[in-house]
């Protein structure tokens, strides 16, 4: 059995950074695991990227998963193929996101969705399309489509303190507030992660009484 590690998020939530400790974290363990990384953003680096495709891209960041199972104890993914349905252009986004998840129903996942408010740090907009208040509106959207599909997730917000030189951005960030979890640094969000996935995996007790 493979066990996915599925790091969701809006746009500048920290998935890719989060998503590459919790690999290291496994692989220094001795875990065998590997990270599948973001699809969309190679697209979106050569100006290919449309929400008109993002039934290839989902159907690429699927596959790049799908071959690995079976064949490594954990995949840690920074972008989870139901987030195309995310991007996806409205005619046929439903479908899109009933069909990924329908293809996923056989896998063994946890669900992270990560969130940090976007008016205490800058908004990096490197490498993506959107800006920052359009990435707390698909925040909002992630929430209502993993509700939709009934999958089980844990809520990660990795707000840093607000440095008292550093200007704020004003923003709607704010009203996000409702739909968050206990406030983490990003240390404690990675071991949490790692910890849930030794748990997962019934390493737990093993790795104690080796400890």
């Amino acid at each position: 059995m493979t066990l996915h590690i599925h790091l969701a998020g809006a746009p500048c939530m920290g998935k890719s950074v989060t998503a590459a400790q919790v690999f290291a974290r496994l692989r220094l363990l001795g875990i065998s695991a590997e990270l599948v990384q973001e699809y969309a953003k190679e697209k979106c680096w050569e100006g290919t990227l449309a929400d008109t495709t993002q039934f290839l891209t989902a159907a690429e960041q699927t596959r790049r998963e799908a071959f690995l199972e079976g064949k490594v104890d954990v995949i840690v993914s920074d972008s989870p193929p139901l987030l195309g349905a995310l991007y996806a252009a409205a005619s046929f986004r439903y479908e899109l996101e009933t069909c990924i998840a329908r293809t996923q129903d056989a896998w063994t996942r946890l669900t992270y969705v990560l969130f940090h408010d976007l008016s205490v740090l800058p908004y990096e907009s490197t490498g993506r399309r959107e800006d920052h208040e359009q990435s707390l509106q698909l925040h909002l959207h992630l929430i209502q489509m993993l509700a939709r599909q009934q999958i089980p997730y844990r809520v990660f917000d990795t707000t840093p303190v607000q440095a008292p030189d550093r200007p704020t951005i004003q923003s709607s960030s704010r009203v996000m507030r409702s739909h968050l979890g206990q406030p983490t640094t990003l240390d404690q969000t990675v071991e949490h992660i790692v910890s849930d996935t030794l748990e997962a995996m019934g390493m737990t007790s093993r790795m104690a009484g080796e400890g």
